[in-house]
């Protein structure tokens, strides 16, 4: 019994095996191939967005099948396809000029790989008018002033920022270039020379020479100049604290030299050179002083003794002169 049945399935598995071998046995379903079409390519002032289609032969769109990107051979990014098959895909604008686009589909094991190629041509955008404003403050100022200049760039009402500015005057002195700030806004000052001929006005300049997305424009603000007014030198102002001492100066004394006593109290006087208003400081006798002092009272003694001996002298000769000599003379000779 077991003998029959071993050979049974010995039989079995013969005729399975002959089976597949004849090709009975259906073999795995070989992968669809679909096919990717690149229906539009559009270009706008950020990016480039390509549009297409996944489909089977039959037309039917398959979803869910992630397809990628390349510009000139650089990758740029992904997309998935919708139920109906169709795909967009975005990447960010490059420089004007010609690129080749591939959209690919890798493949699996359900879809085989395919993929569509297209030419973009991207161009330099169309460049945006702006509009300039500025304002100086105040408008009317005198020579040597500072003035605020202010202004704003805006395109369609909206701020332009980081752009330079350039700025002039016909009289004064100004910055030559202002940058915007994030609110299109921009700021300066103006300095008015301290001149004594000015002109009665004068006109301050901003411009604004465009790049590769915005127009160029500009704009002006006037500004008058008016005399400085006269304002009078203060009155000169008196020490409070310093007071008049009319003892302090004596009569006749020149700077730099001391007298020995005042007019009229005898008390030593001050400096010469001490200031109207102020108090004078008795000064000490230097030694060059008291020898010069002690010199001239030598001297003046000795022209006193010399005048009395010369005096005398003088009249001795006188009374020889009238006969003392003579009388005397005789009074001598009689005896």
């Amino acid at each position: 019994m077991r003998r029959r049945r071993r050979i049974l399935l010995a039989v079995v598995a013969a005729a399975i095996a002959a089976w597949g071998l004849l090709g009975l046995v259906p073999a795995e379903a070989a992968p669809q191939v679909p096919r990717v079409t690149i229906t539009n390519a559009t270009v706008d002032a950020q990016s480039v967005t390509v549009t297409g289609l996944i489909q089977l032969a039959s037309g039917e769109g398959i979803a869910g099948l992630t397809l990628s990107v390349t510009v000139n051979g650089s990758a740029q990014g992904d997309g998935t396809s919708g139920g109906d098959g169709s795909f967009a895909i975005s990447f960010p604008r490059p420089a004007p000029g010609q690129y080749t686009v591939h959209v690919t589909w890798a493949g699996n094991t359900q879809y085989a790989p395919a993929s569509a190629v297209s030419r973009v041509t991207v161009t330099a955008p169309a460049k945006r008018d702006t509009a300039l404003t500025i304002k100086v403050d105040p408008a009317s100022a005198a020579p040597g002033l500072t003035l605020a200049v202010t202004g704003q760039l805006t395109c369609g009402g909206a701020a332009v920022p980081a752009a330079l500015v350039s700025l002039s005057s016909t009289y004064g002195d100004i910055d030559s270039i202002a940058v915007t700030g994030d609110d299109g806004t921009f700021s300066a000052l103006m300095s008015l020379p301290p001149a004594a001929e000015f002109p009665s006005s004068f006109t301050v300049s901003a411009s604004f020479g465009g790049d590769d997305v915005y127009l160029a424009s500009t704009a002006k603000a006037g500004g008058t100049i008016t005399a400085a007014p006269v304002v009078p030198p203060p009155p000169p102002t008196e020490d409070p604290s310093a007071t008049a001492d009319p003892s302090a100066t004596a009569t006749g004394a020149t700077p730099g030299h001391t007298p020995s006593a005042g007019p009229s109290t005898g008390q030593p006087v001050g400096n010469g050179g001490t200031g109207p208003g102020k108090a004078s400081t008795p000064s000490p006798i230097s030694t060059v002083e008291v020898l010069f002092m002690v010199v001239a009272l030598v001297a003046a003694g000795a022209v006193l003794i010399l005048g009395v001996i010369s005096h005398a002298t003088r009249k001795l000769a006188r009374d020889e002169r009238r006969g003392f000599g003579t009388d005397f003379g005789k009074a001598a000779s009689d005896k």
